[in-house]
């Protein structure tokens, strides 16, 4: 049931990106009208680059989650592993020793759900906040990618 409920939301995530992409590069060409100056297909490549990025992100939260809901550690360590740097996987070491709480989530508990959300790019990183859903509200983590390596390169707690 666990491996049937990432696939089904991974397929979903892909679908949808599949079905939006294209209206999204196509949407300000056609807006613009026949004879205006068409985006260089290294802004595409970007946007592309970009919304892999919230995608995978979000795919990591949700399998995670899922995996510790369900106790399934050694998937949850497996995904740790394929999704975040090395430096990040002891950054987070380090937040659980020192908070005493997943270093995934910044929490004791585990939330329903997670959703990735697109901030901003810099010189290749991908900064993102991923809102976390519990029962009783929200909380944020901020998220940095590599889309250099594919992998999260920091996790943190929003700044105020």
């Amino acid at each position: 049931m666990f491996r049937n409920r990432i696939i089904r939301r991974t397929a979903l995530t892909v679908g949808i990106t599949a079905a939006a992409l294209p209206l999204a590069v196509a949407t300000p060409a056609l807006a613009a009208g026949a004879g205006a100056h068409q985006a260089p297909t290294s802004v595409a490549a970007a946007h592309t680059a970009t919304v892999g990025a919230v995608q995978r992100v979000d795919t990591f939260y949700n399998a995670y989650i899922d995996a510790v809901r369900s106790e399934d550690f050694t998937t949850a360590d497996k995904l740790v592993a394929e999704y975040l740097s090395s430096r990040a996987q002891a950054d987070v070491e380090s937040w659980q020793e020192a908070n005493h709480a997943n270093g995934i989530l910044h929490a004791q508990n585990v939330p329903d759900s997670a959703t990735a959300v697109y901030e901003e790019t810099a010189a290749g990183t991908v900064y993102l906040h991923v809102d976390l859903q519990w029962g009783s509200g929200t909380s944020t983590v901020e998220v940095r990618y590599s889309n250099v390596e594919g992998v999260i390169t920091g996790i943190s707690d929003p700044v105020s």
